[in-house]
């Protein structure tokens, strides 16, 4: 308790310092009473209950084991179509890069 006593005294020193070296912060500054008048402080609510009342997430439907193997066929056909589009150059090689530049 003697170390908060001492502590107070020292901010009061330093608040007192800082309204010499500002007066206009001393003007708008309220006097201790009225600080302690003021309305007290809200309980906070639990964590949880604060947690509660955030918006929630936008979240996906979940997909039906229908609906999945539906996506899977139609990727399924999708992948086939771009390979046979391609062609034979598909399973041969890409040419290498032999550095030479033709002018």
């Amino acid at each position: 308790m003697i170390g908060a006593r001492a502590r107070l005294r020292e901010l009061e020193s330093e608040i007192a310092d800082i309204q010499r070296d500002f007066p206009e912060l001393a003007a708008a500054r309220p006097s201790p009473e009225a600080a302690t008048q003021a309305q007290p402080a809200r309980p906070r609510q639990p964590r949880a209950k604060r947690e509660r009342q955030r918006p929630a997430q936008r979240k996906r439907p979940a997909m039906s084991a229908q609906a999945r193997n539906a996506a899977s066929e139609r990727m399924r056909k999708y992948w086939e179509t771009r390979r046979q589009s391609r062609g034979a150059s598909a399973t041969e090689p890409a040419p290498a890069n032999t550095g030479v530049t033709v002018a």
